[in-house]
């Protein structure tokens, strides 16, 4: 007998056969390479046990000024931030409208019809009510309601109260008095969907009497702090802002409602006879229609200038006209020093795919947005605001606001900040967005043309290296963009949905210089598996999990993933009113499934390649197994892995085939070692061409790294 070293090879290969694989590992789930050896993953558990609305795909955090937490929960129903162990919904409001008597039940029912004719509302919205009285038996101003059924028109629909809030109608009714109608911005889709048919495309598109199919996009947000505050944009929506000091009882606002303060000095000048008076703001960049109010003016030709007025005539990039209530006695400048607000309700985007807070210098940048004087989003376009603003997009010669389009490909996918400089990607192509100063003030250079990415949230950068996910291979930007070899490409892509390639979400998790993408496979509509690369080690490996939205731990204590329990397992026919609420879970956190109600083991294993002496031309014997596994970091008091060593009679046959004349052609034998400490040696009795070793734990507890386990093998026959 010979001791032989089982020298395998970091990361997981599925490139070719498992033959081939010799020196290397095969398949995985819920482990990571470290140090050249395979070690399960850290456990995962409830940052709160509280749920929130909808399907998470961005997750955000940040400190205030205060030092307090937060973190900002993008989903397809709405926004919430979590702070001191609470979910508080800033999901933005449309404008608020009353109705009368809108309430229509059904006795024994729970859910509700509700007319509005002021606004249309599709199945997935939310909706609360205030103001309402009972109408059969039924209190309505408890809490959202989520819209279950629209009519075409969305203005007659049927809501669900929240959950746990059930309340069956005592009567078929029709009431409800005088109702304030609290509409949040409208839900998107919870996963991509498909239209086919008359109606499924734009009018005009294609030959008359063809069917076109449409893929309808699910619901992104996008979002990054301004100092404290938060910025956060809803794919295809306006921009929102959430000021923090407010508090979490108010709701994020459009941008385009922030009014925009200015201190002048004797800006006023008056003609006598007339009402029109100039007022001089060399950084006014207002326009004909604009709100402007004035305060602590002091009375100039006869006048004096308070509250609000309209911007009567621009006169040019540093002085404007406004109408007065009367004549002016006298022409005079004047006026002391004045606070001059304004309201810029048409130079904001009104729609953007995302927006990006640039961490140099402090520019708002809008992505796929319309442009000024227009409402039709441009796919192609950037724009942003002045320095140190939200609120100032209208270009001139006094500020930095401005705008560029590329060039490359049909519209910007994704963009992530890098040091100085913003990648950008659009379907096709790679850009460098980076700050110039004036008159240019940001520029883009083109880095790679012939490139993809799977959606918005498929890139991530980690220690300095963007990292993305294209349609059919990985890339990375470090400097250069190039493809990043995979040993996974066809295991991950041979079984990938394309038609739910936008849930993608790639996050980094710094402490084990790895990169992660959760994906969603064929016949899932949700993410159920993730591709990890470690970029240290040069490894790939893989699992299965369910998580929709990942971050990294750079504020918190640990990386934080969004989970929803229902979601591995969604049949639409189950589910049709697509309502879901999800957890957000603490990874790397113990060595368990804490997700649940009781914690629960995870299955975490490794197999490798096969391997035999002199090319499978003589059998193998193995009489023992020197295992050196590690269990720093188990909970058990007795942890313990299962390690297995199949033998076969030929490569590719199966693990249980005849050998030797036995049909127990396996031997399984479970180490249980105290923590800390390392078995010594297993005694088996094992005879193959080849072998395959397994690593496997699947009880609670258990915390294990492999070392370099070594077998006594020697050469036994041909037969």
């Amino acid at each position: 007998m010979a001791l032989k070293k089982l020298q395998i090879a970091p990361g997981i290969n599925k490139e070719n056969t498992q033959y081939t694989n010799e020196g290397k590992w095969w398949s995985s789930n819920c482990i990571r390479f470290r140090q050249g050896t395979p070690e399960k993953i850290g456990g995962w558990r409830k940052v709160i046990s509280s749920m929130f609305g909808g399907v998470c795909r961005s997750l955000f955090s940040w400190v205030s000024l205060k030092s307090i937490k937060l973190t900002g929960i993008g989903t397809h129903t709405g926004f919430y931030v979590e702070t001191g162990g609470s979910f508080y919904n800033i999901t933005p409001l449309r404008p608020t409208h009353t109705a009368t008597n809108p309430f229509t039940t059904t006795e024994g029912l729970p859910d509700v019809r509700v007319y509005d004719p002021s606004i249309g509302v599709a199945a997935g919205d939310v909706v609360s009510f205030s103001g309402a009285s009972l109408v059969g038996g039924i209190d309505m101003n408890i809490g959202e309601w989520y819209v279950a059924t629209a009519s075409e028109d969305g203005l007659t629909y049927t809501v669900f109260p929240p959950e746990g809030s059930e309340q069956y109608a005592t009567s078929s009714d029709t009431g409800g008095g005088t109702v304030t109608m609290h509409y949040p911005v409208a839900a998107g889709l919870p996963y991509s969907s498909t239209v086919i048919g008359w109606g499924g495309s734009v009018w005009g598109s294609g030959s008359w009497g063809t069917t076109i199919a449409t893929k309808r996009e699910l619901r992104l947000w996008s979002q990054g702090n301004f100092g404290e505050d938060l910025v956060l944009c809803p794919r295809g929506g306006s921009v929102y802002y959430w000021y923090t000091a407010i508090g979490t009882d108010e709701r994020a606002i459009n941008i385009t409602d922030i009014p925009v303060d200015h201190v002048l000095s004797d800006p006023f000048t008056t003609s006598t006879g007339t009402p029109t008076v100039t007022v001089a703001d060399p950084y006014h960049n207002a326009l004909v229609g604009d709100s402007v109010a004035f305060s602590g003016a002091t009375a100039v030709g006869g006048l004096t200038i308070a509250g609000s007025y309209s911007v009567a005539t621009v006169v040019d990039a540093t002085a404007y006209t406004i109408t007065a209530g009367s004549n002016a006695s006298s022409t005079a400048t004047g006026g002391g020093v004045v606070t001059a607000t304004y309201a810029y309700n048409n130079t904001a985007p009104t729609k953007a795919e995302f927006v990006v807070v640039s961490d140099v210098f402090r520019f708002l940048l809008a992505f796929g947005c319309n442009d000024l004087g227009s409402t039709d989003a441009d796919p192609m376009l950037i724009r942003w605001a002045n320095q140190e603003t939200v609120t100032d997009w209208y270009p001139s010669a006094t500020n930095q606001a401005g705008s560029l389009r590329l060039s490359r490909g049909s519209k910007i996918v994704a963009a992530v900040q890098m040091k100085q400089e913003i990648l950008v990607l659009t379907d096709s192509a790679a850009y460098s967005l980076q700050y110039l100063g004036a008159p240019a003030v940001w520029g883009a250079t083109l880095l790679a043309d012939n490139i993809s990415i799977q959606g918005m949230n498929a890139v991530t950068v980690a220690s300095g290296v963007a990292y993305w996910m294209g349609i059919n291979k990985f890339y990375m930007y470090n400097g250069t963009v190039s493809t990043l070899p995979s040993d996974l490409r066809q295991y991950v892509f041979g079984d990938f949905n394309l038609a739910q390639g936008e849930q993608t979400f790639a996050g980094s998790n710094e402490r084990f210089n790895e990169v992660w993408w959760f994906y969603c496979v064929d016949g899932k509509y949700f993410n159920t598996k993730y591709v990890v690369f470690n970029y240290i080690e040069n490894a790939w490996y893989y699992g299965d999990l369910s998580r929709t939205a990942w971050l990294d731990s750079n504020v918190q204590d640990y990386p934080i993933a969004a989970y929803g329990p229902l979601l591995s397992e969604f049949d639409p026919d189950l589910y049709p009113a697509n309502v879901f609420d999800e957890y957000l879970l603490y990874h790397e956190l113990g060595v368990d499934d804490e997700s649940g109600d009781t914690p629960a083991p995870i299955n975490a294993f490794v197999e490798s390649g096969e391997f035999d002496i002199d090319d499978g031309d003589h059998f193998g014997f193995v009489y023992r197994i020197l295992p050196d596994l590690t269990f720093r970091g188990s909970t058990a008091d007795n942890p313990s892995v299962t390690m297995t060593l199949y033998p076969m009679k030929n490569s590719g046959s199966g693990y249980g085939e005849s050998v030797a004349g036995s049909e127990n052609a396996t031997v399984t034998r479970s180490v249980s070692v105290p923590v800390e400490e390392f078995t010594g040696q297993v005694f088996v009795r094992v005879r193959g061409r080849q072998m395959v070793l397994r690593i496997e734990s699947n009880t609670l507890g258990v915390a294990w790294q492999l070392g370099s386990p070594r077998i006594d093998i020697r050469q036994d026959g041909r037969r």
